[in-house]
């Protein structure tokens, strides 16, 4: 069981480092005590001499604690900078739950070390987070009835060149809204460039 526990507990410390994850106000970054101690990140040292948030990682024996983490870490902070992320998280996920422990630390390192290495991304979530704040602050209205299903004003995109229409989609109240500022990445700078398209179309 402590093998088991000392395993568990540096794939956490690794989640930890991938996601910049920090202890509470007023004590040490969790990533900058694993960055002193990386020459042995192997085991013992690092669960035993530091403070007490290290040391409870020691009761997370169960397999599923990191799964969801790394499930979160891959849409949170890999993001739209690296879709591709999310299959391969999901993938290493259920090797290591049907292995199980010990050799579940397999494809778990194999996935924390690509995620480290990652390009990474919030802009999703600033998205959403951002539709969820007008939705719970703002007086946002009604769909729009032209785009209310059996509308004779509705414009069906697939109808149109490259499947897409100019409409307003959005109440009147937000219809200017913003929501989604890609981020610099590579892969960002391709969404960026198909909605600079998008706009041009009139």
């Amino acid at each position: 069981m402590k093998k088991i526990s000392c395993i568990i507990i540096t794939v956490i410390l690794l989640l930890c480092i991938t996601a910049g994850c920090s202890k509470p106000e007023g004590t040490r970054k969790l990533s900058d005590i694993v960055s002193e101690k990386v020459q042995d990140i192997a085991v013992v040292n690092i669960i035993s001499g530091n403070t007490g948030e290290i040391k409870s990682y020691k009761e997370a024996d169960d397999i599923d604690i990191i799964c969801r983490r790394l499930s979160v870490i891959v849409y949170e902070d890999i993001g739209l900078a690296n879709p591709s992320m999310g299959p391969k998280v999901d993938a290493a996920i259920h090797s290591a739950l049907r292995l199980g422990l010990p050799e579940a630390r397999i494809p778990l390192a194999c996935i924390v070390i690509e995620l480290a290495l990652s390009p990474k991304s919030n802009s999703a979530e600033a998205a959403i987070d951002k539709v969820l704040n007008d939705i719970h602050t703002k007086k946002i209205g009604g769909v729009p009835k032209h785009i209310i299903n059996h509308s004779p004003d509705y414009k069906y995109p697939h109808d149109y060149p490259n499947d897409y229409v100019p409409q307003q989609y959005l109440p009147d109240e937000i219809k200017k809204a913003k929501y989604y500022t890609p981020k610099k990445n590579k892969n960002e700078k391709i969404l960026k460039e198909i909605m600079t398209q998008l706009e041009k179309i009139k």
